[in-house]
């Protein structure tokens, strides 16, 4: 299945999935921002990440997924490097990763 808004592979999701999505761009925002100002590095890893955009199978809603929200989050820019790691090829080729 394809995304209506960029034409690229989406993953299906149940309901859980946009609940998923919010709470790791707001927990990625919260630490970029509390540590903008320390002098170490600070690496966001998410394993197992999914592509850019997502669908509810129920309500056939889209929304960004995990990797699109968190580099829109606040707090992304703070980070040192933000690492999406995915079992499925296709959707790491989208990133540039092939």
């Amino acid at each position: 299945m394809k995304s209506t808004e960029d034409k690229l592979p989406l993953r299906c999701v149940g309901e859980w999935g946009k609940d998923k999505v919010t709470f790791v761009s707001k927990y990625v925002s919260l630490v970029g921002v509390a540590m903008k100002n320390q002098k170490w590095q600070t690496n966001y890893i998410e394993i197992c990440s999914d592509p850019g955009r997502c669908i509810d199978y129920r309500s056939g809603n889209e929304f960004d997924g995990s990797p699109l929200a968190v580099l829109k989050s606040e707090g992304a820019e703070y980070y040192s490097r933000l690492v999406f790691i995915d079992y499925d090829d296709n959707v790491m080729a989208m990133f540039g990763k092939e």
